[in-house]
Order: structure tokens, then sequence, then C-alpha cells
């Protein structure tokens, strides 16, 4: 509900997801204010909610609504709102994204497809006047890609276009270029079981610092209570009465 009341299924089709975005802001709130704290010795009370990271999501966007006359629309194939070509496009045995975010895209783009009359049409000449031809490059485009399968498109374009195959989940975790950047772990439970898991975005260069898993539940409860001044007698009490 949060990301409709903030427009999230607009730009995509699909809704978004802000809450698994709010800790990271939260993080980042965190670092900013230890820092505030070391700079100044100023105590600050950190809040985050899902509302306001949603809407904060909708970054540039949302900075041309508010300050020129730019319309946001729902657009097919997850389209960018002003770059084009930037969506997915048919090929001969599925779907590709293509991304020409900068001009120089364009005619090699054209030219990759052999398709050169497409780089001087005065239709085509630049972002502005693609957006207004989108359908049609839409169309021309898809004509063009249905010739090959997609694995033959990102063997052309490699390097040269920014261009990806559309995968499932399961395919993109058994992405080589995963395996390439080491991107999976696996780790060792609290139970002796051997678990898989993504490694975090944030990269440490200490050689030392090794990933765990999260504690069981109930764990640290005697360190916690401990830490807060509970004797161990009480810890005791506490877990002959099923309070812990």
């Amino acid at each position: 509900m949060i990301a409709i009341f903030a427009d999230l299924i607009q730009f995509k089709g699909v809704i978004s997801t802000p809450p698994n975005i709010a800790p990271t802001f939260m993080k980042l709130d965190i670092l900013g204010a230890l820092n505030l704290g070391m700079l100044t010795v100023i105590m600050s009370f950190l809040f985050v909610n899902l509302f306001d990271t949603a809407m904060f999501n909708q970054s540039y966007m949302a900075a041309w609504t508010l300050n020129t006359d730019f319309k946001s629309e729902r657009l097919d194939r997850s389209a960018h709102p002003i770059l084009v070509p930037c969506q997915l496009y048919k090929t001969k045995d599925g779907w590709i994204f293509l991304m020409c975010n900068k001009e120089s895209f364009w005619p090699v783009l054209c030219k990759k497809l052999d398709r050169e009359d497409l780089i001087d049409n005065s239709k085509f000449v630049n972002f502005s006047s693609r957006q207004k031809y989108r359908d049609e490059i839409t169309r021309i485009l898809d004509e063009e890609l249905m010739k090959k399968n997609t694995s033959e498109w990102l063997d052309e374009f490699g390097g040269i276009v920014p261009a990806a195959p559309i995968l499932n989940l399961k395919e993109s975790l058994e992405n080589p270029f995963l395996e390439d950047r080491k991107n999976i772990q696996k780790l060792k439970t609290k139970r002796g079981g051997d678990i898989s898991l993504l490694k975090t975005p944030v990269h440490v260069t200490d050689s030392s610092f090794q990933d765990k898993t999260a504690p069981e539940l109930g764990e640290d409860t005697e360190d916690v209570l401990k830490g807060i001044g509970f004797t161990g007698e009480q810890i005791s009490t506490f877990k002959n009465k099923g309070i812990i």
C-alpha cells in the first residue's frame, strides 16, 4: 500500500518494494549521526518511515515534476520515461533489454542492426525526437531484433551497446558473472548446517572480516540481561518461570 500511495507503480507497471530500502536509509542515518556526533558532540534522534522512504525513492522524477511541466506516464516494457531506446525488446527466442542512455549509442546500435538509414532520420536524431516516436522505434527494433536469438545479439552488442538478457531469479543467481565476482558465499549456521547467501554489497577492505549468520532466537538473551544489570540468580528465575 505504501508503494501505491507513493506512486511507485507508475514507472515500471509493477509495485516496487520500498520496505527493503528503508533499512538502508536507517543505516545511512546512523552513520551520519555518528559522524555528526564525533564532529559536534551533538546528540541526534533518528526517524525513518516507509512512506517517506518510498516518496524519496522517486528521486529525479519527483524533481522534474516539482520544477518543470514534466508529466510522467505509465509505459510498457519497463521503458525509461525519456531515454529511447531504453526498454525491453522482442528477440527470436524471447526478450532483450537495451539501454542506449547516451546519444552515442544510437548510431552504434543502428549499425549493428544493419539499419544505418535510421541514424539520419529526422524523427530519430536525438532523445527528444525519439521520445515522440517511441512506438515506431519499438516496432522497428522488435522487427530487427526478432531476426536472431537473445544470446546472438548479446554477442553482437558485447562491450559496444548496453544490453542484457531477461533472467528469472534462479537464472540470475546461476549467472557466471556472480561466480566471478564471488557474490555468493557459503556459511555455517549455529547448528552446523550449510547455507548459501548473497554477500552484502558493502565491501570491507579488512581481509580478516568474515560474515556470519544471525544468532539463534534467544542466543544472546542472557548476555543482554546481564548487560542491563540482572544477576545470574534473577536470570535463572526467569528461565525457571518460562519468562525467557
